[in-house]
């Protein structure tokens, strides 16, 4: 919304459920149902570049956007695949991202992604079954692989930074990365443990067993 009040983008435009109460000042706010092809063609008209804040768990209906931005003449679109890449997935989670990124090719929809590692604000969400209160952390396999970390608000700021700055030309099926920090879950846990003097009470998920969860239940993330 800074870069609407600056003059670098003439309107933002939101996309949200039917039924919705959420207000985004100084958006201009179009309630869709995503089964509702027309509706959401009717909603991109006129809009430049399109990105997709779908959630991980109804990724499926990122499909229906990709045809409606087609339809309606956006020139560019942002998938929802902010955590990290795909490339060469099979099967599981991924694997629908993979396909999705197919499907922007089979229509002809010019597309550019950004990675930029987890957003680091949901670490205590309980998104990752992080009960802080109760000192009850869930890692998946022995949590020493490191990660990328980028908070919500810095990834939205560079994500309109490249869009408004850069010609559509190096956009145009381009990967951005962004990453603020690196860090292994074991590391947040100790950095936590560190700073308040609590104890957490670790339990592991064994690799494998994610492996499985994702692959019989790809919209599932932990």
């Amino acid at each position: 919304m800074k870069a609407k009040a600056n003059g670098i983008i003439n309107e933002v435009v939101v996309l949200t459920r039917m039924g919705s109460t959420t207000n985004f000042d100084g958006a201009r706010v179009v309630h869709v149902n995503y089964s509702d092809q027309e509706r959401l063609k009717s909603a991109l008209a006129g809009v430049d570049v399109a990105i997709s804040g779908i959630s991980a768990f109804a990724l499926e209906t990122q499909l229906a956007l990709v045809d409606a931005a087609k339809e309606a003449g956006v020139k560019l679109f942002v998938p929802s695949e902010f955590a990290g890449s795909p490339d060469n997935a099979k099967g599981g989670f991924y694997s629908l991202k993979v396909e999705q990124r197919a499907k922007l090719d089979a229509v002809g929809m010019p597309r550019v992604i950004f990675y930029s590692g987890i957003w680091s604000d949901r670490i205590w969400t309980g998104f990752y079954q992080w009960d802080i209160l109760s000192g009850k952390i869930v890692v998946g396999g022995d949590g020493n692989e490191q990660i990328s970390w980028t908070s919500l608000a810095d990834s939205a700021r560079f994500i309109v930074h490249v869009l408004t700055t850069l010609p559509a030309e190096r956009l145009e099926n381009s990967v951005f990365r962004c990453e603020a920090d690196k860090k292994s879950f074991n590391d947040l846990i100790k950095l936590y443990e560190d700073k308040t003097g609590k104890k957490s009470r670790d339990r592991a998920r064994p690799s494998s067993g994610l492996g499985g969860t994702s692959e019989s239940s790809p919209g599932r993330l932990y």
